[in-house]
């Protein structure tokens, strides 16, 4: 597994800094935000020139609309930027760039009354929507990594089953899950019984704690997470997503991670 965080967590105050502090702390990757990433591609070009140790993980946010929204105009922007972000990635050589089906909650939150469920032809929609950005993806060679969102900030698509219903709809070899420890804390029965479930559809992790601090600062199980991922043999980027107070809980995070996925505590566990 290759270590990564999101660049606005990085100290620095551009992103060469940003990328020389992560090689001096030994971290293999850095989230690049995506929002006003035409007008940084040279930036970003020169920068990862110098500093090759340090690998693009993917790209985060950078469009505008909604991918799930029914009415075209919402859905179309949506996937204008999409497309737009993929041709980006492959000039930057970013491997992927992440997806939220939809932000922005219902009505009906926790207990105040019954969860949206999605109709079949929403589901079928959206499947039609990713089916044509994973054949963008694909002639560009960009990885498309899908996000399952909690229920406080989205109506749909909370669950990785859900989120894995719909990628097996569009069976692209370029679509795959984002699973993060935060939202799965909230939303599924068993971190390690989904990740075993549907590990063959995993293609990247966000990590925070329970309480959205680094990992460890909560009361999320970071070592059977990691256990279960190392058997069901996850090897790519595992990306830092959380709140920080100061820069030394990076470090701190860092540390607990690089524990985590040693061999040392890593015994197999039984599937």
């Amino acid at each position: 597994m290759k270590l990564s965080c999101q660049e606005h967590l990085v100290p620095g105050d551009t992103l060469k800094s940003k990328l020389h502090w992560l090689k001096q702390n030994q971290f293999d990757g850095i989230e690049l935000w995506a929002f006003d990433l035409k007008s940084r591609i040279p930036s970003i070009k020169e920068a990862f020139s110098q500093y090759k140790a340090v690998q693009i993980s993917a790209l985060c946010g950078g469009y505008d609309g909604n991918l799930m929204d029914l009415h075209s105009e919402s859905r179309n922007t949506a996937m204008i930027g999409v497309k737009q972000l993929i041709w980006m990635a492959a000039e930057i050589g970013a491997p992927g760039i992440i997806l939220v089906p939809s932000f922005g909650t219902s009505n009906a939150l926790g207990v105040l009354g019954t969860p949206y469920q999605l109709q079949r032809e929403e589901v079928i929609s959206f499947a039609e929507t990713l089916s044509e950005l994973s054949e963008e993806a694909e002639k560009n060679h960009v990885r498309l990594f899908l996000e399952p969102i909690n229920r406080y900030e989205s109506f749909c698509f909370n669950q990785v089953k859900e989120v894995a219903e719909v990628c097996n709809m569009v069976s692209s070899p370029y679509l795959s899950i984002l699973i993060d420890s935060f939202h799965m804390n909230i939303e599924e029965d068993s971190i390690k019984r989904t990740i075993k479930q549907y590990d063959s559809l995993i293609g990247y992790v966000h990590l925070a704690d329970s309480n959205r601090l680094v990992p460890g600062y909560g009361h999320v199980d970071f070592p059977e997470l990691f256990r279960t991922l190392q058997t069901v043999g996850y090897d790519g980027f595992v990306t830092l997503e959380c709140f920080i107070r100061n820069s030394q809980e990076i470090i701190d995070a860092r540390d607990l991670v690089r524990k985590w996925i040693s061999p040392q505590i890593s015994a197999p566990l039984k599937v």
